[in-house]
């Protein structure tokens, strides 16, 4: 038996269809006419395909068919193998690639924010600061204290390709993958030695696209590897994408002594403020499988920005800053 679909790419998402993406053809039946009318009502409510391996084929141009029909099959999966998996497959993106192929699935994490057209997701704003605080570096009740005032930019969304499978044979093939989470600091590691900037991502929300993100900690302060069956159908590639979120910080200090907060300025002077930039970035929850290589982008994303962390409204030279906030600064390399 066989499956046979005339199609432009559409989404595939937990075994559903999104109707305005799906064109239909019937390819051979029986009878053609008694399976259209069938179908006509069906095609109208969110028709599932769960644990169902399809196969893509052009309608011939000698066909006669109803447009919205539509023949179904299981194929069946075979445990032997003569599918290759590629590491790092040539670029080889299709013409109609930003939108999702016929087997395109997001993973049971993956969010439904639609970003799953480019590799690289920016936002449409000059300044997509999506989180402000203040850490403590240290603090002495009645005596001094030193904190960091952090400007969380998010500099882009990813989808990062770990492996792509290629299946010649004839049957579905059946295939264990593990992907792993966690958070890994790309620039000013040193920012630890004040306070711990993995930990300040633990439980961070920010805000895009009409949507929220909380990020957990086996994203931030931990790992976690997750192992998942991954099916390849007859005759396709298949692409597994996970996604990366990338952040830059940008943190200037205060120094709390005397009675009072003060920014930490330059040596010798007031202007610009010492500052210290941190990058991270975070392999998340959410993957998705593809039939095509995604362009690269970069799409476009809108952010909900917060105010920036806030700041005194005097500052000392850095020179005349306690000794304890100097050591601070020193440490993390300013």
């Amino acid at each position: 038996m066989h499956t046979s679909f005339v199609y432009d790419p559409f989404f595939f998402f937990h075994g559903g269809f999104q109707e305005e993406y799906i064109t239909w053809g019937l390819l051979a039946h029986p009878d053609p006419s008694e399976i259209s009318e069938t179908l006509k009502a069906t095609h109208q409510q969110q028709i599932k395909f769960e644990a169902m391996s399809i196969t893509v084929e052009s309608l011939p141009s000698n066909a006669n068919v109803d447009p919205v029909s539509i023949s179904i099959v299981e194929l069946p999966t075979a445990n032997i193998s003569d599918v290759e998996a590629e590491q790092n497959p040539e670029s080889a993106i299709s013409s109609k690639s930003n939108k999702l192929g016929v087997n395109g699935t997001l993973g049971a994490s993956a969010t439904s924010d639609d970003l799953y057209q480019y590799l690289v997701y920016k936002s449409s704003s000059l300044t997509p600061r999506v989180w402000s605080g203040r850490k403590t570096n240290f603090y002495y009740p009645g005596d001094e204290g030193m904190y960091s005032c952090i400007n969380r930019f998010l500099e882009s969304i990813n989808w990062v390709q770990l492996i792509s499978w290629k299946n010649d044979t004839a049957a579905t093939q059946t295939y264990q993958y593990s992907y792993t989470t966690g958070l890994t600091i790309t620039e000013g590691r040193e920012v630890n030695e004040g306070f711990n900037l993995g930990l300040s991502f633990f439980g961070m929300s920010i805000g895009y696209n009409h949507s929220t993100r909380t990020f957990k900690s086996t994203e931030t302060t931990t790992s976690q590897t997750t192992t998942i069956d991954v099916n390849v159908p007859p005759h396709s590639l298949l692409v597994f994408y996970q996604r990366r979120y990338d952040f830059r910080d940008e943190i200037t200090f205060i120094c709390d002594a005397w009675g009072r907060e003060w920014n930490i300025g330059p040596w010798g002077g007031y202007s610009p403020l010492v500052k210290k930039i941190a990058k991270v970035q975070i392999m998340a929850e959410e993957y998705f499988t593809s039939a095509v290589y995604l362009p690269s982008g970069p799409g476009s994303i809108v952010t909900d920005t917060v105010p920036p962390a806030p700041i005194t409204d005097i500052t000392r030279k850095r020179e005349n800053v306690t000794k304890k906030s100097k050591a601070v600064l020193d440490r993390m390399g300013l």
